[in-house]
């Protein structure tokens, strides 16, 4: 429980202290939270949202975690500031919490990754969708995302061993220079939350080379939009570009188009992903 208890608040810290982050989301709450309005922040983590919406003039803010030690801590920062009578703590999972028969006036979910391959974004607000628990007039924050993809070269070698797995690119991390860029970039997905969404992607994509060269792995990059304005590329805790890699290796030629069939469950990680159509 310990070691559990540690980690998950760790994560929620790092998240609350991210500055480029929740300062971003803060504006786009203060832009789009009316007075009186009902909300929803599924995955509170540390509940600042919630208190951004609570502060902006929300009449009730549903603040929704399934962790019940993160839970418990959020409780107690939601008293300490006085706003437990707007903010109301659940524990409980968004992909099939019951939310009755509420309806929400704007909705804040921040369970984002790049290409929301590893969290529950995507399958959460299908949950509120399918619940009708939001009208045609709910705002989302954030209101859609855009994830892009090229080919690139990177290094796998660490420490003299082959390691060959998943890199995520966090800011300031030596690993982002650790990779060339072979091919053009171009649009992978655009999701839009007011939507119901399918649960799985699938795509071939043409991606151009820039030059000859060996191709050992895929770079996806996502911008997130909160509001008119306000979007996030990475931060330190979010959106970081991952570098995906392929099976084997392969050479491309410049200009010469290279399809590449993507295929993914959103927020099921990075089982078969994608692949060379030769």
């Amino acid at each position: 429980m310990c070691d559990e208890a540690f980690s998950s608040i760790d994560i929620v810290h790092q998240c609350l202290i991210d500055e480029s982050r929740t300062t971003a989301f803060a504006r786009a709450i203060k832009k789009l939270v009316k007075k009186g309005d009902i909300v929803i922040d599924a995955g509170t983590g540390s509940g600042i949202l919630a208190l951004f919406a609570a502060r902006a003039g929300a009449k009730k803010v549903i603040a929704l975690e399934n962790d019940d030690f993160v839970a418990e801590i959020t409780k107690k920062i939601v008293a300490d500031n006085g706003y437990e009578d707007i903010i109301d703590i659940k524990i409980g999972d968004a992909r099939n919490f019951n939310f009755g028969k509420i309806k929400f006036d704007l909705v804040i979910m921040e369970l984002l990754t790049t290409g929301m391959i590893d969290e529950y974004q995507l399958e959460a607000n299908n949950n509120l969708h399918k619940q009708k628990v939001i009208k045609k007039s709910t705002i989302f924050i954030p209101s859609r995302v855009e994830t892009f993809i090229s080919l690139v070269n990177a290094q796998f070698d660490l420490y003299g061993f082959k390691m060959k797995m998943v890199k995520h690119l966090w800011n300031n991390l030596s690993e982002n220079q650790k990779y060339d860029i072979i091919s053009n970039e171009k649009a992978l997905n655009l999701i839009k939350f007011n939507n119901r969404n399918k649960q799985i992607f699938k795509s071939l994509v043409s991606l151009k080379p820039k030059k000859n060269g060996k191709v050992n792995a895929i770079l996806l990059r996502s911008k997130t939009y909160l509001s008119k304005g306000i979007s996030l590329s990475d931060t330190e805790t979010f959106n970081a570009p991952v570098i995906i890699p392929f099976e084997d290796e392969f050479v491309v030629e410049k200009n010469k188009n290279e399809k590449i069939k993507i295929q993914y469950e959103f927020g099921k990680g990075y089982q078969t992903f994608s692949t060379r159509k030769k």
